[in-house]
């Protein structure tokens, strides 16, 4: 069964760098990015892209390959991926609303994305 190749995506972001996943779908390097954007003083929302090559961009830093996903298998990806609380609201202003609980950004999410996806045996080797 035919596989395509999915990266975990770091760009330049501020404070830390932004993680997403990118599906490889074509030899000239354009694919799908799957992420959550927005911040965390107002909240984040998933979102999934069409784009051209990433490596193109001037936010690009790098790609590393994390498995494989077949073909037969993204429809469910992207339920899973949707199915993954994006981060929620976690200021208010300059002060933390629950400093109990560990901040939640992008790169969290897609740690916990690449989990749900070996979890779920959609993410292959």
């Amino acid at each position: 069964m035919p596989t395509l190749d999915l990266y975990l995506l770091t760009s330049v972001g501020f404070p830390r760098d932004h993680h997403s996943l990118f599906l490889l779908t074509d030899p000239s390097g354009r694919g799908i990015i799957f992420q959550v954007t927005g911040n965390i003083q107002e909240g984040m929302r998933f979102e999934k892209k069409d784009v051209e090559n990433p490596e193109l961009s001037n936010e690009y830093i790098s790609k590393s390959k994390i498995g494989v996903v077949s073909d037969e298998n993204l429809a469910r990806m992207e339920s899973v991926l949707r199915g993954i609380a994006p981060p929620t609201k976690q200021f208010d202003g300059p002060t933390r609303i629950d400093a109990s609980v560990p901040l939640r950004r992008c790169q969290e999410w897609t740690r916990e994305a690449v989990e749900a996806l070996g979890k779920d045996g959609i993410l292959g080797a």
